[in-house]
Parts: structure tokens; sequence; C-alpha cells
């Protein structure tokens, strides 16, 4: 389902409707309310996906189920819709939001229970739950009431790098410290005396050698002069400021995306394992039955031959099958493209691809292609995709 640049008039058409919508809504409520003794005080979370689990605190709450009732003046399809709550207390119950194709509007709805009084609830747009908030994490699905965690956007083209900033000026230079004054040097000791050379012995007869005289004592050595004292270190020069920080250079442009397409399952689908021939296929944009054969879904393309980009899938509601690899792709005219994801439903219920692409030739068909690549047949409670075109 293409978003498309509503008319200014649309648009005041469109807020008139809603809020007639909400009025009746809030008249539809208080009229129950006064025959319901349930009184409910607050929600949390305040706003969510569908299949998030949504915590009911009030009063007179009583039996172990109850009607949850939501409502959403935005929604394409149905802007009342009903699912079952379970009962904890008397003053708590949990249900889960259900599917609504929410693409346009602030989402700002109401929710309320067995015909209580109702309370402000936000219903989150389809493609932010499919994509996830731009640097935001997404809420962990079984372990609470909190979602799965959002997978991250596309990432834009870099912007070009800004021009850098001139250089500040260098800092001048301290000034040199003097230099200490030299120790004087100590004086140098006296040279001892020479000893005296010893007599030498009278030439012995001719052979014999005559003994060498005694050799003279050695004379003592001068004592060492005393060390001159250090002289003192100069003064260190004072550091010169910092020059200053050049200006940042400007943030490039975002990148724009020429539009968006997204689509999912009305139900249920059933996918068999076994190859070629076991594919199941959605229509490429907008709310289908899954199909064996491609022709009967496939959904029309633009009038210009265009490229298909960033993947995503999401498998709603639970239980999900364990351990089973599941394939998801885009099709055109029945081809399967390079435009595909792959997840184990025993670790994630999400996949997407952001490197491949799909070209689409002008008035071609485009499908969505699930397939079974596990060994045992699954059934996936709820699908929604998304991609984008251009």
């Amino acid at each position: 389902m293409r978003f498309l640049k509503a008319s200014q008039g649309a648009r005041v058409a469109g807020r008139l409707s809603l809020l007639a919508g909400m009025l009746g809504l809030l008249v539809f409520l208080g009229s129950a309310e006064a025959a319901s003794a349930w009184h409910l005080t607050s929600v949390s979370p305040t706003s969510g996906c569908p299949g998030t689990e949504v915590t009911f605190t009030g009063s007179s709450f009583s039996g172990k189920t109850a009607t949850a009732e939501w409502y959403d003046p935005s929604s394409l399809i149905s802007t009342f819709q009903s699912s079952t709550a379970t009962v904890s207390s008397g003053t708590r119950a949990t249900a889960e939001v259900p599917f609504f194709l929410q693409l346009s509007g602030n989402g700002l709805g109401l929710a309320a229970i067995d015909h209580s009084n109702a309370v402000p609830f936000t219903y989150t747009a389809l493609l932010t739950c499919l994509k996830g908030a731009p640097g935001a994490t997404g809420a962990t699905g079984a372990t609470g009431a909190t979602g799965n965690e959002g997978k991250e956007g596309a990432k834009g083209a870099t912007g070009a790098q800004g021009v850098t900033g001139a250089t500040g000026p260098t800092g001048a230079t301290g000034a040199t410290g003097n230099s200490g004054n030299a120790g004087a040097t100590g004086a140098a000791g006296a040279t001892g005396s020479s000893g005296s050379v010893g007599a030498t012995g009278p030439a012995g007869a001719t052979g014999a050698t005559g003994a060498s005289g005694p050799a003279g004592a050695t004379g003592s050595g001068g004592s060492e002069g005393a060390t001159g004292a250090t002289g003192e270190t100069g003064v260190t020069g004072a550091t010169g400021p910092a020059g200053a920080t050049g200006a940042t250079g400007a943030t490039g442009p975002t990148p724009e995306v020429d539009s968006e397409v997204m689509g999912g399952s009305i139900g249920a689908v059933t996918l068999h394992p076994g190859g070629s021939g076991t594919e199941q296929f959605l229509a490429g944009s907008g709310l289908s039955t899954a199909s064996t054969d491609a022709s009967t879904v496939g959904v029309g393309s633009s009038a210009v031959a265009t490229t298909a980009r960033n993947l995503f899938v999401r498998i709603l509601g639970s239980p999900l099958p364990i351990g089973q690899d599941l394939g998801f792709g885009v099709a055109v005219d029945g081809t399967v493209t390079a435009l595909r994801c792959n997840l184990d439903t025993g670790s994630s219920s999400t996949c997407t691809e952001t490197g491949g692409t799909a070209s689409i030739p002008a008035g071609s068909a485009v499908s969505l292609v699930m397939f079974d690549d596990g060994e045992e047949s699954v059934t996936l409670p709820r699908l929604l995709f998304g991609y984008e075109e251009g």
C-alpha cells in the first residue's frame, strides 16, 4: 500500500470524520459505562503496535476473561475492534492490541474493558512497527508486556563532509628562564711525592743473575677536592593561550525515499516444506489471502520501471513454531528476485534485507513469496511486510 499525498480538502474532510468518530465513541462508551460496574483507571503502556500486551488497571473487575474494546479513528479498515482480556484480579487484566491498518493520522484513540469508561491509547503506525523508530530499540515480546525489539531503519547515505574550520593562531612561546650559575670547581689535590729508586745490586758472576733490589714505597694520593654547589633552576616561561576552534561544517542533506510499500496477510498463513511448487504468495501491497498462484494476487507496478529495496518482514501473534527456517522475498511476475531474507522462528519473528534489490519493469505484477525451508509444515498467525521503491 503506497503512501500518497492527500489534497488539503481531503485532509480537512478526514479530520472532520475523525472528530465525528471520536464524539460518537465517547457517547457510546459513556452510556456503556453507566451500565457496567467496571471502572478503568489506566492502561500500560499507553501506546503500541498490533500484538503488544497492554495491562488494564482499575476496580470492580470480575471473572476469568473479559472483552477489551479498542477504537482507532484513523484506521483504514475498521475504527473499532475487540479482543479477549485475561482477568488476573479485581484490579488487573491484560489483552493484546488487535490489528489496525494504521497508515495516516496521529493514531490517537481510546481503550476500555467490559463496557467500562475509556482512557486514551495511541496506535503506532504499521510502518513504524515494521521498521522500528530510527535510533530506538523496540520492546521485547514473550517475556512480558514489552514488544520485540524494533529493527533498525535503513541507513541514509552519508551527507557531504562539511568545510573544515580555519586553524586557530598558535599561542606565543613563553620566555626562556635564565640559566642558573655554574658551581665553583673544587681545588685539585696535591700530587704525592715519588718514592726513591732502590740501589742496583752488584753484577754477579757469569751465568748467575744478581738479585733485584727491593721496590721503593708508593707515595700517598692527594685528597679529592670538594664538589661545587649546583646552581638554581631558571623559572619556566608561561604557556601561550590555545588557538580558537574552527566552526563545524554544515550537515549534508538527508536522502529522500521515493515511495514506501507495505502489505500483509488476511488471517493465518500455512507453509509446507518441499521446495519448488510449495511456495505461497501475498499481494505486493495491501492486505490479501495467501495463494499458491502468484498471478491471482500480484499487484500491477508503476507505469515506469523502478527498483525495490530494503525489505522488512514481521510475524505477528503467538505462539510461533519452534526452530523452523523460513524465507521471504519480492517476486516479479511470479519469479523470485534477489531481494529476499530468511528467519529462524526459534530465535526471531522478523527478518530484513538491505543489500539486495529487485528490478521491476513497467507494468509487471509484484507479490511477496514465502518458502518453508524446514522439515515440517508451519502456520503463521499473521504476517506484515514493507519495502521501498524508487
